[in-house]
Order: structure tokens, then C-alpha cells, then sequence
């Protein structure tokens, strides 16, 4: 099933407790088991903390390892992201059943090992520059 991602605004954050999704090589993960439900509990502008179905993941943002505009999931365990995932979309249901683009695959160390980051783009920092070049 396909269904249209809004590109957010720029001052549309991540909310708490609502799910977000990854689609991993053209796949929507919804598996339980892989831990990629992700339900953001708390953040700030450098961090994120975040608990799949099962179990506690960290998440920390890492100003030495990413540009602006990134954010570094650094798992417990789970795959997260894989060869061939980047420029995948993490989008997030609102409570009007849209459908938000909140960030985009970039890359990840040894494709999800325990421990090892996934990084995101976070979309709401291009906005402006996604608008100036397709006009939406």
C-alpha cells in the first residue's frame, strides 16, 4: 500500500509518542521483531530518545560526525538501515491520517549492527531549499 508523504514545514517537529516509519529497499518495515516502530518519547536540538514496540533505544546527535540537518540514531540492536536504503523516507501519521516526510535515509555504519549509527536528514532543515527547487 502507497500513500502520498507531505514535505513538512519548516517548524514541524517530531512528536512524541506517534510512529514513524521506515522504508528500507522499497519496503514498509512494520515488523515487530525488527524494531523499526519507532516512537519518539522526548527530544531536544541535539537528541533524540526513542523506544521501539520491545525495547529502549538511545539515540544521540553527534555534532562532529553530521552536517546540519542530520540527526544519528544509535541503536541497542535492530537493522535500521542497510546497502541500497539511503534516500529512503521516515515519515510519521498525523492525527488527519497525512502522511509527513520527517527524514530521509542517509547512511549507517555495517548496515545496523548493535550499536552502530543509522543517520537521517532531517527534512525540515532543507524546507526552504526543497521548495526553491521543486516549487512545492
Amino acid at each position: 500500500m502507497y500513500r502520498p508523504a507531505r514535505v513538512p514545514s519548516t517548524s514541524r517537529f517530531l512528536n512524541p509518542y506517534v510512529v514513524c516509519f521506515i522504508v528500507v529497499a522499497g519496503v514498509v518495515i512494520l515488523a515487530v521483531t525488527i524494531a523499526l516502530l519507532v516512537y519518539f518519547l522526548a527530544f531536544d536540538q541535539k537528541s533524540y530518545f526513542y523506544r521501539s514496540s520491545f525495547q529502549i533505544l538511545n539515540v544521540e546527535y553527534n555534532n562532529q560526525l553530521n552536517s546540519p540537518g542530520t540527526q544519528e540514531y544509535r541503536t541497542l540492536s535492530g537493522r535500521i538501515e542497510s546497502l541500497g536504503d539511503s534516500g529512503g523516507p521516515l515519515v510519521q501519521e498525523d492525527s488527519r491520517q497525512l502522511w509527513f516526510l520527517v527524514g530521509i535515509v542517509s547512511w549507517g555504519d555495517q548496515c545496523g549492527l548493535p550499536d552502530k549509527p543509522g543517520v537521517y536528514t532531517q527534512v525540515t532543515a532543507y524546507r526552504n531549499w526543497i521548495a526553491q527547487q521543486t516549487g512545492i
